[in-house]
């Protein structure tokens, strides 16, 4: 999936075949039509392309499928970037919660000076010349905003066994 994701960003698009089904449900009251869409890459195109990595069309063509479908390939390899956030958070908790404290504390400090606005505010990193290298606002809804951010977040290692739907569920 990384050489896909790379191929996609600097080539072309590795969806070869796009198909839409319908049917009808006749397991609702309405018998409601349902459609769905898969992309498919075609593993020939891919062995051909002489910008695509050989080592993984080789391992692609094993499958011994013309068309590999790619939802579950991206399903999983979003599941593996997961995994990957969760690592990270897990090792950068302690220190994240000195950041956040460090944070709040700024703003008290600011705010008590008796500013009422807390626009501007702004963190900067400085060379040895005292040059401004880098900065950036800081303000309270990095605060609030990072414990929604993480709930909601909070396991995209399960991301293979979601559906997405666009379907209206009735309250009654």
């Amino acid at each position: 999936m990384e050489e896909l994701r790379n191929y996609v960003q600097h080539h072309e698009f590795a969806a070869h075949t796009v198909t839409l089904e319908s049917w009808v449900d006749k397991h609702t009251r309405e018998h409601r039509i349902k459609n769905t869409v898969a992309s498919y890459l075609q593993v020939s195109r891919l062995k051909e392309d002489k910008k695509f990595k050989r080592q993984v069309a080789e391992e692609l063509a094993r499958a011994n499928k013309e068309r590999i479908d790619l939802k579950p390939l991206i399903r999983e390899y979003i599941s593996g970037l997961g995994q990957v956030h969760e690592a990270v958070r897990s090792a950068l908790e302690s220190s994240q919660r000195q950041w956040l404290r460090i944070i709040d504390e700024t703003l008290r400090r600011y705010h008590a000076t008796g500013v009422e606005s807390m626009v501007g505010l702004r963190v900067a990193e400085f060379d040895d010349d005292d040059y401004p290298v880098d900065s950036l606002d800081i303000f309270y809804d990095v605060l609030d905003r990072l414990p929604w951010l993480q709930e909601r977040n909070r396991k995209p290692t399960y991301f293979q066994k979601l559906i997405v739907t666009s379907e209206v569920r009735s309250e009654a």
